[in-house]
């Protein structure tokens, strides 16, 4: 084995009795996470970005708290991978790990690895045209449990520039800390989003479009009960899959008139200040009160430890014996549960793949055609009319009759 060379830095290696990767600074191992993960390679970039502002001394920069702005700007040299370090904190602790915000900001992290020592003055225009070339040059690879590539699929362009303009944000960010120049974000600004057909080695997202009941209903049937029920009180009312998860009788209110109106404590615009309402009408209503089954106003509907079996075991060759549910098991189903039980249901039933996020397209649309635009922007809980374009287009069957009648 070679030695590395004097300047180079440290790479990461996998270990082959746990699969994890690890990297030696200094000296000192540090653990990374499963090999070829995201958490890996953000947490690899991390000690990096601190071992360079360290001078290449340590990487205690890690653990140490964020330095206030005016310890920053007293760094001219500060590199590029500092300030993403920095602003990821800041959005992990004002708008949490689990918002889009953060896991997009991820993904912007990433692409800026190849000039993560660049000093931060330095990046402009030309350099963000450069990263944004390098990031879409390089397709999404999909690996199985085992870190092994099962597909690769090149990157689509709103997601290129959805990342890019996640850059653009943390500049922003950073100019109002006083950490980069005040007019580093405008001119960032200038780089404008890529248009279709601009790029070659990207491709186009397909629009999203309703799923048809009938496979919902071919899918329903390999599901679990407490998915289920969640998956049609989804098609009912709308609601995205995180706030039908979260469902409680207690955040129910106006329980004695005909329509009831669940609000969620948990929702995508919570963080700016917004409450979200829910319409249930009668059909979802004895949804939401059969999988209650009596338990309390504090539970959770539709509780993914009554997915398991009271008991397990064969009659024939093994007693049947209580059964508790995992503690691995939450309080309550995660998003990216609920897609992967839809998917591999779909599988079962033989039909044509669907995520649960459809069922928002196709109940939006159904109130736009019977009830107009602005049932629809209710019924899914947008400030403005607008998003309903987008989750239920104008029906071309109004068209079509107008222009039968007087076309």
């Amino acid at each position: 084995m070679g030695r590395r060379h004097s300047g180079s830095l440290p790479v990461p290696k996998v270990h082959p009795k746990t699969g994890h990767s690890r990297v030696f600074i200094n000296g000192k191992e540090h653990w990374l996470g499963r090999h070829g993960s995201p958490e890996a390679q953000l947490k690899y970039d991390e000690l990096v970005a601190a071992y360079l502002a360290s001078g290449r001394k340590s990487v205690e920069a890690v653990s140490r708290p964020p330095a206030t702005p005016q310890e920053i700007s007293l760094a001219s040299d500060i590199c590029v991978g500092e300030v993403a370090l920095r602003w990821l904190r800041y959005v992990k602790e004002t708008r949490g790990e689990k918002s889009s915000t953060y896991t997009s900001g991820l993904a912007s992290v990433r692409a800026l690895r190849e000039v993560r020592t660049l000093p931060a003055r330095e990046f402009g225009p030309r350099r963000l045209i450069e990263v944004r070339a390098s990031f879409a040059a390089v397709p999404t690879v999909y690996r199985n449990k085992k870190g092994q590539v099962t597909v690769t699929k090149p990157r689509t362009r709103r997601y290129v520039n959805d990342t890019i303009g996640r850059i653009v944000q943390m500049f922003s960010w950073a100019a109002t800390m006083e950490i980069v120049p005040g007019d580093k974000p405008a001119a960032l600004r200038e780089v404008k989003p890529l248009r279709s057909g601009e790029m070659p080695t990207i491709s186009e997202t397909p629009r999203r479009k309703a799923v048809d009941d009938r496979r919902v209903e071919a899918v329903l049937a390999h599901l679990k009960p407490p998915l289920r029920a969640l998956v049609r009180f989804i098609r009912l009312t709308g609601c995205r899959p995180g706030e039908a998860a979260r469902l409680r009788l207690a955040d129910v209110h106006d329980r004695d008139r005909p329509v009831w109106r669940y609000v969620p404590p948990q929702h995508k615009n919570a963080w700016r200040g917004h409450t979200k309402h829910i319409a249930i009408g009668p059909q979802a209503q004895a949804v939401v009160l059969e999988a209650l089954a009596g338990r309390g106003e504090s539970a959770i509907v539709f509780d993914p430890k009554l997915a398991v079996p009271d008991r397990q075991g064969n009659a024939a060759t093994i007693p049947m014996v209580p059964r508790k549910a995992s503690s691995r098991v939450g309080d309550h189903y995660a998003t990216t549960s609920i897609r992967h039980a839809v998917v591999r249901a779909c599988e079962k039933a033989k039909c044509v793949e669907w995520f649960p996020y459809l069922l928002r397209y196709a109940r939006s649309g159904e109130v736009r055609k019977e009830h107009g635009r602005e049932a629809a922007a209710a019924t899914l809980g947008d400030r403005t009319a607008a998003m309903a374009d987008h989750y239920a287009p104008p029906d071309w069957s109004a068209a079509e009759e107008a222009a039968l009648k007087s076309g």
